[in-house]
C-alpha cells in the first residue's frame, strides 16, 4: 500500500473513532463504567464476563462452572466476545472488580469499520475523498450502529467486511510472489478469519461461511484452481472448529437449535421499513416483532444512491463480469436463507413452507433461527456494489464534469442520509448516556453477613424461571464479586439438563456451603427440605445450619 493510500485508511480509521465518541460519548470506555450494560442483553454479556472471570481455568479455555454450578459452559453462550473474555481474564489479578471491555470493543468495531470499507472501497473508488464520504455511510449506518451495545458481539460488522474483501481479492493475480505461496497465503486469511468468527460470536460464522463459499467458487471458476479453492473451506472451517472446541463450544451439553425460525426472519421490505429510525420514511409494520432481528434499513441518502447505481449498472450490463455474477449469487442465496420458512412482507404473510421433514437441514437451519441477520451480506453487498458503479466517473450523463457530479452527488445524499437517521442516532445515543446504575435487589444485611462468613461457594435457584432478569443479574453480579457460584443463567441456548430436579436434589442432600433460593411462589415447597429459612427482600434464604435470627 503506497503512502497516500495508509494516510486515507489511517484518516478512515479516525473518522470511525470520532463517530463513535459523537455517538455514545468517551464514558463508555473507562473500564469501571457499567451503568449502560446492566439491563436486557447487555447484562447477560457483562455479567457473564464476570462470572467467567471468576471460573477456575480449564483444559477448555472457554469454559465456567460458575454459572452452572456443579457443571460447566462455554462464555461462548453468554454472547461475552470469548476472544475478550480469554484474554481479559489473564490479567484478572490486576484489573478490579468492576471492570468492563465493551466500551472498548465497540470503539475497536468502529475504527475496523472506517478502515475495512475505506480498504475495499479503494479496489473501485480512486478518488480518496470520494472514498472517505463513501465509508461515512457505513460508519452510520443502521445495521451497524443499532447492534453496538446492544449485541455488541455481533456488532463486529468489521469481521464481515474482512471475508467480503477477500472475497473481492482471492482471484487477484499477484506477480510478486508464486502460485504456492498465493494459495498458502489465501488459505490462511480465511483460516484467521474462521478463528475471528468462532472466537466472536457463532452468528458472524455462519455469515462468513456463505461469503467463504462463493469466494471458493469463485477461485475455482475464473483460476481453475481446484487445491486453492479447496484450502479455502478447509482452512475456515478446520480453524473454526479447533476454537470453538478450546473455547468448549461442543461440551457445554446445550442444545445445537432453538424455536423461533421464522420468526426471527427477514422482511422482503426491511430495506425501507425505518423502525423508527427515519426522519422522513413512515413506519410500516413487520410481519412478526422478531423480526426486528432482521432490521436493514438503508436509509433515503442510500436507497437513492443505490436506486441510480442500479439503473447504471443495468444500462452498462455489469453483470458480465465473474466477479458480479458471483456476488448476485451470493446475494440471492444469503436472501433466501435471511427470509427462513415465512416469507412476509410488511405485516402480510406471503407464503409459509414447512420443513419438519427436512430433517438434517431443519437442524441446521434451528442453529441459524435468526436468520434475519444474514441480510446483512446482502445490505453490504447493494452498498459497496453502489458505490463501486457510482466510483467509475465516466458513467453519469451530465454537463457537469463526471468526477464532480458524483461528488455533489453523493455528499449531497450523505448529509440527506445523517438527517434521515436522526432519530434513531439520537435515540440510540440517549439510551447509552443516560443510562442508569442497576437498581439494588439485595439490599438486606443478611446478603453481606453470609459473603464475609467466607463459609458459602454456591447459590442454587430452585427454579430460576421465577426470577426477574434483573433479580437473576444481581445474583450473578453478587456471586462474581464473593467467588460463589450459580446454578444456572440467561444463556444463549437451553441446556440438555433437568436444572430444577437437579435442584431438588441438592436441597434434599443439603450442603453447609451452599445458599439456596426461593421465591415467595415457591413458599409451600419450604417443608419439603431440611433447610433452616430467612425472609428477606423477598426470597427465601435456605441454609442447612442455623443462624441467630430465623424465621
Amino acid at each position: 500500500m503506497k503512502l497516500k493510500g495508509r494516510l486515507v485508511t489511517i484518516v478512515a480509521g479516525l473518522m470511525g473513532l470520532m463517530i463513535f465518541i459523537l455517538i455514545f460519548g468517551p464514558r463508555v470506555l473507562l473500564p469501571v463504567f457499567t451503568d449502560f450494560l446492566t439491563e436486557g442483553d447487555p447484562g447477560q454479556h457483562y455479567y457473564g464476563w464476570l462470572l467467567f472471570r471468576e471460573a477456575p481455568w480449564q483444559p477448555m479455555i472457554g469454559m465456567m462452572n460458575t454459572a452452572d454450578y456443579p457443571y460447566s459452559v462455554s462464555v461462548i453462550f453468554t454472547d461475552s466476545i470469548p476472544l475478550c473474555a480469554v484474554f481479559f481474564k489473564l490479567f484478572r489479578a490486576f484489573i478490579p472488580k468492576t471492570f468492563q471491555y465493551f466500551g472498548l470493543w465497540g470503539l475497536f468495531c468502529f475504527v475496523m469499520q472506517g478502515v475495512l470499507s475505506e480498504r475495499i472501497l479503494a479496489r473501485y473508488v480512486k478518488n480518496p475523498v470520494l472514498r472517505l464520504v463513501d465509508t461515512s455511510f457505513l460508519l452510520f449506518l443502521p445495521i451497524f450502529v443499532r447492534r453496538v451495545f446492544w449485541h455488541t458481539a455481533v456488532s463486529s460488522h468489521w469481521i464481515i467486511l474482512v471475508a467480503l474483501y477477500l472475497f473481492l481479492s482471492d482471484a487477484d493475480s499477484e506477480q510478486c510472489i508464486s502460485e504456492k505461496k498465493r494459495t498458502l497465503k489465501i488459505a490462511l486469511r480465511w483460516g484467521i478469519t474462521g478463528i475471528l468468527c468462532a472466537s466472536v460470536h457463532i452468528y458472524l460464522l455462519g455469515i462468513c461461511a456463505f461469503i467463504m463459499i462463493f469466494s471458493a467458487l469463485r477461485v475455482w471458476y475464473e483460476q481453475r484452481g481446484v487445491l486453492r479453492a479447496l484450502l479455502i473451506p478447509v482452512s475456515f472451517l478446520s480453524l473454526s472448529a479447533f476454537t470453538l472446541w478450546i473455547l468448549g463450544g461442543f461440551s457445554s451439553g446445550m442444545s445445537s437449535g432453538a424455536p423461533g425460525l421464522g420468526y426471527y426472519s427477514f422482511n422482503l421490505l426491511g430495506f425501507f421499513i425505518p423502525d423508527r429510525w427515519s426522519s422522513f420514511m413512515p413506519e410500516i409494520p413487520y410481519y412478526t416483532e422478531g423480526q426486528i432481528e432482521g432490521f436493514s434499513y438503508l436509509g433515503i441518502g442510500l436507497i437513492v444512491l443505490v436506486f441510480i447505481a442500479l439503473c447504471t449498472g443495468v444500462r452498462r450490463k455489469i453483470w458480465r463480469r465473474p466477479v458480479v455474477g458471483f456476488g448476485i449469487g451470493l446475494f440471492v442465496f444469503s436472501l433466501f436463507f435471511s427470509l427462513s420458512t415465512e416469507v412476509s412482507a410488511g405485516q402480510y404473510l406471503l407464503w409459509k413452507y414447512d420443513i419438519e421433514s427436512a430433517g438434517l437441514i431443519r437442524r441446521l437451519w434451528e442453529v441459524f433461527r435468526s436468520t434475519g441477520r444474514f441480510v446483512w451480506i446482502p445490505t453490504y453487498l447493494l452498498i459497496f456494489g453502489a458505490f463501486a458503479v457510482l466510483g467509475c466517473e465516466n458513467l453519469l450523463n451530465t454537463r457537469i464534469r463526471p468526477k464532480k457530479a458524483i461528488m455533489v452527488l453523493t455528499v449531497c445524499c450523505l448529509v440527506l442520509q445523517i438527517v434521515d437517521l436522526y432519530p434513531g442516532l439520537s435515540e440510540k445515543s440517549r439510551s447509552i448516556r443516560d443510562a442508569q446504575p442497576a437498581m439494588e435487589v439485595l439490599n438486606a444485611p443478611i446478603w453481606d453477613e453470609l459473603a464475609e462468613s467466607g463459609k458459602y461457594r454456591h447459590i442454587i435457584f430452585m427454579n430460576k424461571d421465577l426470577l426477574m432478569q434483573n433479580e437473576l443479574y444481581a445474583f450473578a453480579n453478587y456471586a462474581a464479586m464473593n467467588h460463589m457460584t450459580i446454578n444456572d443463567f440467561d444463556f444463549a441456548r437451553s441446556f440438555d439438563l433437568h436444572i430444577r430436579e437437579i435442584a431438588e436434589d441438592s436441597a434434599r442432600h443439603s450442603s453447609s456451603d451452599t445458599i439456596y433460593i426461593f421465591t415467595m411462589a415457591e413458599q409451600n415447597m419450604l417443608d419439603n427440605f431440611d433447610l433452616t429459612y430467612y425472609a428477606y427482600d423477598g426470597y427465601f434464604i435456605g441454609l442447612k445450619e442455623r443462624k441467630d435470627e430465623c424465621v
